[in-house]
């Protein structure tokens, strides 16, 4: 596409009545009028060497506290306001820290007490059986063998269906939480 062509194509792409600056050149070798000229629309004329020229500057940070040569500068704007900020965000701190330590606090219970459940269900079901079994045996001495035998099987089938009961119920929950944590960026290769 010749020039030209290519300068009317920009044009339309803007609209008629838009004056928008080309891009820059990423051209290394290119003088500053030349990258004048592309930036200016075409019936301006790049600045001279007198003109002022507008410079921005642009800062980031990120935490509590600004950094130090402009938390000295809020001293400027009320004298005692770097002490207040400093106060303010050490309260914000302590907050998070509490808020923490009793989150940790609730966690640990829960563990906790999940534990004791589960190990109160293992030992009262543990009772249950031995107590069924040792009925049915009780039944087959006393000569009746099928009902005894009955028993026992009942005891053992409810056993081994909650032991399998709970080994779906936690793969369910394994497989929920993975579908629910985000993928790590790391584990993306």
């Amino acid at each position: 596409m010749s020039g030209q062509r290519r300068k009317k194509a920009n044009q339309q792409q803007r609209g008629a009545g838009e004056n928008l600056p080309a891009p820059l050149s990423t051209k290394r070798n290119t003088s500053p009028a030349q990258q004048w000229e592309r930036v200016l629309p075409h019936d301006s004329q790049p600045p001279e060497p007198d003109d002022v020229m507008r410079y921005e500057e642009l800062h980031y940070f990120a935490g509590p506290l600004p950094p130090p040569h402009v938390l000295a500068q809020y001293k400027d704007v009320q004298q005692d306001y770097p002490e207040r900020l400093l106060r303010l965000v050490e309260r914000q701190t302590e907050m998070a820290e509490t808020q923490a330590t009793h989150r940790q606090k609730l966690e640990t219970k829960v563990v906790d007490g999940g534990t004791a459940r589960s190990w109160g269900g293992l030992i009262l079901g543990t009772l249950i059986v031995l107590f069924v079994v040792a009925c049915g045996t009780y039944v087959i001495m006393l000569g009746y063998g099928g009902y005894g035998l009955a028993a026992i099987l009942t005891a053992l089938v409810g056993l081994a269906g909650t032991f399998v009961y709970g080994l779906r119920q936690q793969q369910n929950q394994l497989t929920q939480r993975a579908r629910e944590v985000p993928e790590k960026p790391e584990d993306r290769r």
